[in-house]
C-alpha cells in the first residue's frame, strides 16, 4: 500500500530518550545539554544556535533565549516524561 491510499498522512516516529537533560541559566541566555532539544526548541518556535565554544566532541551544546527555557522544561518534563536538572551559571 502507498502513502497515496491511506486516508491519514503517514507519522514519523519521535526518539523518546530517557537520559536526563542539563540546563544551565545565565543572565540572558540558556545553555541545553542533552539529545533531541533543538528539534523541541523548534518544535515551540524558539531561537537557538549551537554554541562553539561550549560544544566539543560528540557533545553539542544548544544555546536559547532564558525566557524560553521554562516552556523547553515544561515540554521535556510532562511530554518527554525526562528528567531536567537547572543549574544557575555565572556567565
Amino acid at each position: 500500500m502507498t502513502d497515496t491510499y491511506l486516508p491519514f498522512p503517514r507519522q514519523t516516529r519521535r526518539r523518546r530518550s530517557s537520559e536526563p537533560v542539563l540546563i544551565e541559566v545565565g543572565a540572558r541566555s540558556a545553555w541545553g545539554y542533552g539529545t533531541g532539544l533543538a528539534a523541541l526548541l523548534d518544535e515551540i518556535e524558539s531561537p537557538r544556535m549551537w554554541d562553539p565554544i561550549r560544544s566539543h566532541g560528540r557533545t553539542k551544546v544548544v544555546t536559547f533565549p532564558i525566557d524560553r527555557a521554562a516552556d523547553l522544561v515544561t515540554l521535556l518534563e510532562h511530554r518527554e516524561g525526562r528528567p531536567v536538572e537547572i543549574v544557575a551559571v555565572d556567565r
